[in-house]
């Protein structure tokens, strides 16, 4: 499995998104043909470990979101319901609330990183 980076050419500066294997010898520009030594395999496994926490944590966050999504559905929706108090209602509106936020929360965390390769 490879590593998804950026990788910016230092001749042409040319930019392009590729993967870095671990087994490859060297990183080349499609556009010019300059080429450099591949990463060493301690920068490529850290960078994989990374991106697999950011994976993660964005599956984790879209999960939150669609549940919030529920909650808040549950307590629009359901007014007219004369079997339901109101404090059931306020409830799924204050967890809709919570999880949008930590939604939000885990996606920023997801996101903040991304891996830029000048070679």
């Amino acid at each position: 499995m490879g590593v998804p980076v950026k990788a910016i050419c230092s001749e042409c500066l040319t930019s392009h998104f590729t993967t870095l294997e671990f087994g490859q010898d060297e990183i080349k520009c499609p556009a010019c043909g300059h080429s450099m030594k591949n990463l060493p395999e301690g920068e490529l496994n850290q960078i994989e470990t990374t991106v697999k926490k950011q994976k993660i944590m964005a599956i984790v966050s879209l999960v939150l979101f669609l549940i919030a999504g529920g909650c808040f559905f549950y307590w629009a929706f359901n007014k007219w319901d004369l079997k339901t108090e109101d404090t059931t209602r306020t409830i799924f509106l204050g967890g809709a609330i919570v999880l949008a936020l930590a939604s939000l929360v885990l996606g920023i965390l997801g996101s903040l990183k991304r891996f830029v390769v000048e070679y």
